[in-house]
């Protein structure tokens, strides 16, 4: 049995049916922890155990319970103080730990400011990295970062999440046509409330359109609240109302319509991050900026060739430039990520994970 330990995030649900509906339920436990406002959005499923409270007696004793009883173990990222505390104090349970970085558990050192905490949180996560059998990474920079930061020595292997708009409606995104420029330009900024989005270098650069028709929509909804406030301050003082915070989550079919208006996503984030809503802006064939600095350009421009825009070009460029959307590039980019996040090649990627952990099972 492979328990899968994670917290409770937009990319969850997904995830689950996919592996429930061609893998054997019974082969699969998802054991989900909190995860602020995004809490209550997981599915019903007879093999999901709900972690409601990790410092709860219940939380703790079903988190033992089902880590000991695993064969394998895959931790989907390693934010959390209390998930790494599970895995130091219990070290037998290293050797059948598959590590799969999402990018904020190994840049989120560089990020945060340390304290006594984090340090500590830091040190233990480098005493047992170094002894997962297995470290999956979603883009191949992220291993060699991890390595640096952790000392890390498991077999590397890769997967990629399953895209919410391709799992749900393929027939959402088959609108070939560019939209029309004309009217009110949305542009979506970052992904969270999360100092790794960099909004506020970013809205130096479109500072310059703000007597433009444009709106600005910047997801609020998840990560620290202070910081959320502060950015949606910030934001309202330069671009008055055309700056649209969102602080409430929307259900998925609402988010997949609501990306469906957008123009332009800029993406401004110094890590691997918001890689969900970047390849559905580009499977509906919109204008992306990303860093040329981070482990997703090498991914998006040489991994999968896409066509990507440099955030660092917006300040050089003229507000036609900006929104215009090529459209032979755009098709390009729509191909290349359906055929990453293809069903049948995501699960192919998947299953070689269970087989690469299991494989000595029946020796």
């Amino acid at each position: 049995m492979i328990v899968h330990i994670m917290n409770a995030s937009p990319i969850v649900n997904e995830y689950v049916t996919l592996v429930n509906k061609y893998c054997n339920k019974k082969e699969h436990v998802f054991v989900i922890g909190p995860n602020g406002k995004t809490c209550k959005k997981v599915i019903e499923a007879e093999n999901i155990i709900r972690v409601r409270k990790w410092y709860s007696v219940k939380g703790i004793v079903d988190m033992i319970r089902y880590m000991n009883k695993a064969d394998h173990i895959i931790a989907h990222g390693l934010f959390s103080g209390k998930t790494v505390a599970f895995f130091y104090f219990q070290p037998w349970l290293l050797r059948k730990t598959n590590w799969l970085i999402w990018g904020g558990d190994v840049y989120g050192r560089r990020d945060k400011k340390q304290t006594f905490y984090t340090r500590l949180v830091d040190s233990m996560k480098k005493a047992i990295a170094s002894q997962f059998p297995f470290i999956t990474t979603l883009v191949d920079g992220d291993y060699e970062m991890a390595k640096k930061a952790y000392n890390i020595r498991g077999q590397h292997l890769r997967v990629v999440y399953p895209s919410p708009l391709l799992m749900r409606a393929p027939k959402n995104i088959e609108n070939d046509a560019v939209e029309s420029l004309h009217g009110t330009i949305k542009i979506l900024l970052g992904n969270s409330a999360t100092e790794s989005n960099q909004h506020k270098e970013a809205f130096k650069l479109l500072e310059k359109y703000k007597d433009k028709n444009i709106k600005i929509y910047v997801p609020l909804s998840y990560g620290p609240e202070k910081y959320a406030d502060e950015i949606e301050q910030m934001g309202a003082h330069i671009f008055g109302k055309k700056f649209i915070p969102m602080r409430s989550f929307m259900n998925k079919d609402q988010y997949t319509e609501f990306l469906k208006t957008i123009h332009v996503g800029i993406f401004n984030n110094n890590r691997q991050q918001a890689m969900g809503n970047i390849n559905q802006l580009l499977l509906l064939m919109k204008k992306v900026y990303i860093r040329d600095d981070t482990t997703m350009w090498e991914y998006y421009v040489k991994d999968l060739k896409c066509k990507m825009h440099r955030v660092n070009e917006i300040c050089q460029e003229s507000f036609e430039t900006f929104i215009t959307v090529n459209k032979e590039e755009a098709l390009w980019n729509k191909k290349c990520i359906k055929e990453s996040r293809d069903e049948d090649h995501v699960l192919e990627l998947w299953k070689e994970v269970f087989y690469q952990m299991t494989k000595g099972d029946n020796k």
